[in-house]
């Protein structure tokens, strides 16, 4: 199907080129392109054959209905597992985001009372005399 895939290519390569000169009307592109989002994205598309070019274009019953659910269902097992690693990913960022945010600008005064030397660090007991920053709580090092 290499032939194909050439020709869907092609074809909305035309289609982002008519929306780029904006003659592509909004109802017809937002369902015939894909949306740009910047940055590296993850799309999932089903593989389609001739004939369910035929089928995007009949009125749906119950029964294409749930062909296209499960066409889409088949297409993204294959990728859970990098979408599992986005999400994660994702999280812990968030997670490092907020407590970045919550921490209070530098106190001369207050890293005084409690020992803790500038920009965070704490004099760890070593013949080196060596600083180790305190561990985030997303690794295991805080709560």
């Amino acid at each position: 199907m290499p032939i194909m895939r050439l020709i869907v290519m092609e074809v909305q390569h035309r289609l982002s080129q008519l929306d780029e000169l904006g003659w592509l009307p909004v109802s017809i592109r937002r369902f015939l392109l894909d949306e740009n989002i910047p940055g590296a994205n993850l799309t999932l598309v089903p593989e389609l054959t001739p004939g369910d070019f035929i089928k995007l274009l009949e009125n749906p019953t119950r029964e294409s209905v749930e062909y296209w659910i499960l066409r889409g269902e088949r297409s993204v097992w294959p990728a859970v597992g990098a979408l599992k690693v986005r999400c994660a990913i994702e999280v812990e960022l968030d997670r490092g985001y907020q407590l970045v945010r919550r921490r209070k600008p530098f106190d001369p005064e207050s890293s005084a009372k409690t020992g803790s030397s500038p920009g965070g660090l704490r004099k760890v007991s070593s013949s080196s005399g060596m600083r180790k920053r305190p561990r985030s709580a997303s690794f295991a090092g805080g709560a």
